[in-house]
């Protein structure tokens, strides 16, 4: 990010908002590992990350695998928390989802992912304490009762659920 003339504290907002993405993932892959009953692994981990570093979903995926290749993002392009955005009001939930801020890095991660299995981009929402996902794993990853919005396009199905009944569903499927 570029310092702006008038705004001697750019630079220290440009670290807190790379800080608070990494924190936001650590956090995320904590939970998950510990929801999955992944504690071992998770101990491992932390002792990789001791000297520095975070929990990534990158260094999960070398320690066991999951149906679905997950990465966070608390959209740092947006310029702030997707509640307040009006590029995210719920009518647009509805009718032009393809236009929504996460769908564009839902779509970077996709391309870096593994191929042969379902993405999921797991990001911060107002009012869900863990978040909420976006995959293309379908219904196949919404449990019975729970909610969820399906959006479908010439790229496939895309389901937004909170990651929290996601991973008690994922719980039960591996």
């Amino acid at each position: 990010m570029n310092r702006h003339p008038l705004n001697p504290f750019s630079d220290v907002q440009a670290s807190a908002r790379r800080g608070r993405e990494d924190g936001f993932e650590h956090r995320k892959v904590e939970y998950v590992c510990k929801q999955l009953g992944k504690q071992k692994s998770l101990r491992q981990m932390w002792d990789i990350i001791r000297d520095g570093g975070s929990l990534t979903f990158e260094l999960q995926r070398q320690f066991f695998h999951l149906p679905v290749w997950l990465g966070c993002s608390t959209l740092p392009k947006l310029g702030c928390d997707l509640f307040m955005s009006n590029k995210a009001v719920f009518p647009i939930w509805l009718s032009r989802f393809g236009s929504l801020p996460i769908v564009p890095p839902y779509r970077e991660l996709q391309q870096e992912a593994d191929h042969g299995i379902p993405v999921g981009l797991i990001f911060p929402r107002k009012g869900f304490q863990q978040g909420l996902i976006l995959h293309g794993g379908g219904q196949d990853f919404v449990a019975a009762g729970g909610s969820a919005i399906v959006w479908r396009d010439e790229a496939g199905e895309l389901v937004v659920q909170s990651l929290a009944t996601f991973v008690a569903h994922l719980r039960e499927l591996i």
